[in-house]
């Protein structure tokens, strides 16, 4: 269904170039977003196709560059109200897991008591999401729907301290109007830093549900609608 709705739609899951802020060059046929030179503080771009909603879904960034190099960025989700000159997380329904090992949800920080989940060059990020329209609530911004986030930095869970506003755990909730879209996004800060998009199920890397942080049961979709797991697929842990 989501793979017919975006040929139909002629979306292709790649970041979109005309959703992508000046500063940022786009190679790969839309899969790579490079940073060139030093225009802005912040420089973002976001997927092309939209979270879907009532399903699992998983993507990865890989930062494709030396690891003897030192890359500053975030990677995360973001309606498109948020500007691309802005840093994913720091806007209103945006969420967005720093190279720091910090996850910044609508402005606010969140850390852990260990500086594991710090990344860099070689790293590959994964995101978890699930958009479930039967939870809403009310607000001054009209009805909002509820989406549970799981970040890795390959393979392992990302685990906060629990704090205001956070339970604490691998578990991060964002809140979002029901009727936006929520894309895929990426904030490059340091100049020449290279980031490769993954988002079909042939492009993730290390597809076990324990990697993954998928519940057990349940099929798991990449952005373009491709099937990562199926529901009775990867049982256990797996070392890699």
């Amino acid at each position: 269904m989501a793979a017919q709705s975006l040929k139909q739609q002629a979306c292709l899951a790649v970041f979109n170039s005309e959703d992508t802020a000046n500063g940022i060059v786009l190679s790969c046929g839309g899969h790579c977003a490079t940073k060139v030179g030093t225009t802005g503080l912040y420089t973002s771009t976001r997927a092309m196709v939209p979270i879907m909603r009532n399903r699992h879904v998983f993507f990865q960034m890989s930062i494709m560059a030396e690891e003897s190099a030192v890359a500053s960025l975030c990677i995360g989700l973001s309606t498109p109200e948020m500007p691309l000159n802005t840093l994913v997380g720091s806007w209103k329904y945006s969420i967005g897991l720093c190279s720091t090992g910090q996850i910044l949800v609508g402005s606010r920080w969140y850390g852990s008591s260990t500086k594991q989940h710090r990344f860099g060059c070689g790293c590959t990020i994964g995101v978890l999401i699930h958009i479930d329209e039967c939870r809403c609530s009310d607000s001054w911004d009209g009805e909002l729907v509820e989406a549970s986030l799981k970040f890795s930095v390959n393979g392992v869970p990302v685990l906060l301290d629990a704090s205001d506003g956070h339970p604490g755990g691998d578990v991060t909730p964002l809140f979002i109007p029901k009727d936006d879209d929520i894309y895929p996004t990426l904030t490059l800060h340091s100049p020449s830093t290279q980031v490769l998009g993954r988002f079909c199920a042939a492009d993730i890397l290390h597809p076990h549900r324990s990697l993954v942080g998928a519940p057990p049961g349940v099929p798991v979709y990449a952005l373009d609608g491709s099937v990562v797991l199926q529901p009775d697929q990867d049982v256990g842990a797996i070392n890699i």
